[in-house]
């Protein structure tokens, strides 16, 4: 499964799943979330990023943070936007801010 970063272009086929890497900001009780997704994207939901780092050899420190990974999967051809909100999962809904990201979705190889 490819991997891309907010500064990375993102271009996939049809069918293909994909990860977007975020910045994480656990320490903190926020995590990333998608706000808005164009039809033709679909959201496949959250990696379990701490096994991630354990897998890539860093070590997990309790408090630390660590980039979390949304899960996607193209539909169908097109160009489609998603916006995503971090913020914590609890309480009045405060966001430390929002992305927005777009994704060249090609027809099969």
């Amino acid at each position: 499964m490819k991997t891309f970063t907010l500064d990375e272009s993102i271009e996939v086929h049809v069918a293909e799943e994909f990860e977007l890497s975020l910045p994480g900001k656990g320490a903190q009780g926020y995590e990333w979330d998608v706000a808005d997704i164009t039809a033709g994207l679909a959201f496949l939901g959250h990696s379990p990023s701490p096994e991630h780092a354990e897998d890539e050899g860093a070590e997990v420190r309790v408090g630390a943070d660590f980039p979390e990974k949304l899960r996607f999967r193209a539909d169908q051809p097109g160009a489609f936007t998603v916006r995503l909100v971090c913020r914590r999962p609890f309480g009045d809904g405060d966001s430390l801010g929002t992305e927005t990201c777009r994704v060249s979705v090609h027809p099969g190889p």
